[in-house]
């Protein structure tokens, strides 16, 4: 029996998304295809799953920007506030607020939020003043800011939280069950 250890190609792997894993060496995270090749090699700080195509990379200087599938940079690192596609959607940080941006890089909802989550089903919870509410993606409010907190819509509900009291709306801002 050979007793022989096989050099190990990577310090931590992650799952497939969108045929590509993540993969983390010493000199950073890249992504490998699922023939196990690698296809973006291990030059950014942090590189997250691919969603709609694109990965949010982060580079050594904290620098967030997109790649493609082929590592070809697409948006490129220059935002210090960035997160990942959602309905076509990117959340952008600009002077400490947050707004989005679509792929060609216009800003299409101004950054006016103090925090934004992820689309789901159309609309994306946002916090203005402390306090949450609901924005479709032409950025029109279609639930007021009347909550303490809420949560993304799953299955035509989200949980909303005021005073302490939870329940749940639908996408048109009904307590479907009441706080």
């Amino acid at each position: 029996m050979n007793n022989e250890r096989k050099p190990v190609p990577y310090a931590f792997a992650y799952s497939f998304q969108e045929g590509m894993a993540q993969v983390i060496r010493k000199s950073g995270t890249g992504f490998i295809n699922k023939q196990g090749e690698l296809a973006i090699p291990c030059i950014y700080n942090i590189a997250y799953s691919f969603t709609e195509g694109l990965s949010l990379v982060i580079d050594k200087r904290g620098k967030r920007g997109f790649i493609d599938k082929t590592g070809n940079v697409v948006i490129p690192l220059k935002y210090d506030g960035l997160d990942a596609f959602s309905d076509g959607l990117a959340a952008v940080e600009q002077d400490g607020k947050w707004g989005f941006m679509d792929k060609d890089e216009n800003l299409v909802i101004p950054a006016i939020y103090e925090h934004v989550n992820w689309f789901s089903e159309g609309l994306c919870c946002v916090y203005k003043d402390d306090k949450a509410g609901f924005i479709d993606k032409q950025g029109n409010i279609v639930v007021p800011f009347v909550y303490d907190t809420a949560c993304d819509f799953k299955e035509g509900l989200a949980l909303v939280n005021k005073y302490y009291e939870y329940g749940y709306i639908d996408t048109k801002g009904n307590e479907i069950i009441p706080l």
